[in-house]
C-alpha cells in the first residue's frame, strides 16, 4: 500500500501536469476518476423520468444512473462495435 507521502507527491505532480496541459491546450485534463467524481456530484441534484446517454461507450454512466434512479428509465446507445 502506498504511503501518504507518496500519494501527496503524486497529487502534487498530477496538479502540475494538469496546469501545464491547461496552459498548452487551453483546457484542463479530465481523467476518468475526475469525471466520475464530478458526475456523482452533479447527479445528486437530478430529477428526471427518462434519460438518454448518447455515445455511452461501455455504458458506465447509464448503468450508474439506472442503479441510482431505479424509478426512472435510462437508455444508453453508442456506435462502438
Amino acid at each position: 500500500m502506498p504511503s501518504f507521502g507518496y500519494l501527496l507527491k503524486m497529487t502534487e505532480i498530477r496538479y502540475k501536469l494538469g496546469r501545464l496541459y491547461d496552459r498548452i491546450f487551453g483546457c484542463p485534463v479530465i481523467t476518468g476518476y475526475d469525471r466520475k467524481i464530478a458526475f456523482e456530484k452533479f447527479s445528486r441534484r437530478l430529477i428526471f423520468e427518462t434519460a438518454l446517454d448518447a455515445g455511452c461507450g461501455e455504458g458506465f454512466y447509464a448503468i450508474y444512473l439506472a442503479t441510482k434512479y431505479q424509478e426512472s428509465q435510462v437508455d444508453g446507445c453508442s456506435n462502438d462495435e
